[in-house]
């Protein structure tokens, strides 16, 4: 069962029977005002940027939580819609925008950013199951959850996207590279990918530097991004632990 009929949000049409043509000294507080203009043009200004330094560019969610601003945040060319979402709920809110870019023939690519537990399987494959193959993928640090990753190809006939979460110094979830647990983590994901290629895809490494927040000035948040670089690239190790180029 989708989790957006647990929590149900007012339509777009009853906001705008509610607020439309109202002064913002007659709104009830708390609330957020958004400058639409102001919001297309950064997000469009981010892309852009993305696109001149050849990189990908994945959009969050968790702050807006919203399908308009999902919107421009994506932008409207035909590349594949990349997001990252904490909540299952922030997924299921933006199924039908998603449904509609898949449409038009985008593919979707959809990071649930928390280590996903054994309950979350049946909601992921609601959303998987009609967005396309490879359109979740979960974050894994933990041998306890390799047994359960089946279960979404079990209810989908997709395969699940997995990453191996890192934690590059923010000590909320993760491993590091040079801990015991992750050896035995990644030969573990290598062997499920190995012997049931069908269940899943390993796509890497994923890390979230979410000390970066408290940065007061570019330099930094550069000397920040430097460091999670730094520790997410166990490029060595990964090689001769795997035997793999």
């Amino acid at each position: 069962m989708s989790g957006v009929q647990n929590y149900p949000n007012a339509s777009t049409e009853s906001l705008k029977a509610q607020y439309v043509g109202r002064r913002l000294q007659d709104i009830d507080g708390p609330a957020a005002i958004i400058d639409i203009a102001a919001a297309r043009q950064n997000c469009q200004v981010m892309l852009d940027a993305a696109e001149e330094l050849g990189v990908i560019f994945r959009s969050h969610v968790k702050t807006h939580k919203t399908t308009e601003l999902t919107r421009f945040q994506v932008g409207e060319k035909a590349d594949t819609v990349r997001l990252v979402v904490s909540t299952l709920a922030e997924a299921e809110q933006l199924r039908p925008y998603l449904e509609d870019c898949k449409g038009n023939g985008r593919s979707i690519d959809v990071i649930y950013g928390l280590p996903v537990q054994p309950s979350n399987f049946v909601r992921l494959a609601t959303l998987g199951r009609d967005l396309g193959e490879l359109s979740i993928t979960v974050l894994v640090d933990s041998l306890h959850i390799l047994p359960f990753l089946s279960r979404y190809r079990e209810l989908t006939g997709n395969s699940l996207g997995v990453f191996f979460k890192l934690d590059t110094g923010y000590n909320r979830a993760g491993l590091t590279p040079d801990s015991p647990q992750f050896k035995e983590l990644l030969g573990a994901i290598h062997k499920v990918e190995t012997e049931m290629p069908e269940t899943i895809y390993f796509r890497g490494f994923y890390s979230h530097m979410g000390r970066s927040y408290g940065s007061d000035t570019t330099s930094e948040a550069l000397d920040y991004l430097a460091l999670e670089i730094e520790r997410s690239h166990p490029h060595d190790y990964i090689c001769a632990e795997l035997d793999r180029p």
